[in-house]
């Protein structure tokens, strides 16, 4: 009967035991997590020493209105340069300055393209003596 005592003591004890060092377990986190929040709230403070919130978003609004400056500005760019070279009567007035070149240098382009012989666009592939006047000329050359 003693035994019994003492074995459910030792067990009352051991679990005792076991819950004491999980309380302290818990208590080690606890400080370490207290300590890196501690670091957290430093560093958080000397951000925003640093870089005060105000500062950080008049910087961004300033960003942003550039942008909008830029996005402006380029839009005018284009817009104007699409205006002088889209204007009517540039192509017809290239066309005349480079035809005043070509008659300079002496080609005439339009008669001359004209009187160009066309090439033939499919060469015969199925022409039997072609076929055997090339094997022919080959046969001398080999020889």
């Amino acid at each position: 009967h003693s035994t019994q005592k003492s074995k459910a003591k030792s067990v009352g004890m051991s679990a005792r035991i076991s819950g004491i060092q999980a309380q302290n377990a818990h208590m080690q986190s606890m400080a370490k997590m207290g300590s890196a929040m501690g670091t957290t709230v430093k560093t958080m403070k000397a951000m925003n020493s640093q870089m005060p919130l105000e500062k950080v978003a008049q910087n961004m609004r300033e960003f942003q209105m550039a942008q909008e400056k830029m996005g402006l500005t380029e839009e005018m760019m284009n817009d104007t340069l699409d205006s002088i070279l889209d204007a009517p009567g540039d192509s017809e007035e290239q066309d005349a300055i480079v035809a005043q070149v070509l008659d300079e240098i002496g080609i005439e382009m339009n008669s001359k393209l004209a009187n160009v012989p066309a090439l033939p666009t499919r060469i015969n592939e199925k022409d039997p003596s072609s076929l055997e006047d090339l094997e022919a000329q080959l046969a001398k050359l080999r020889s």
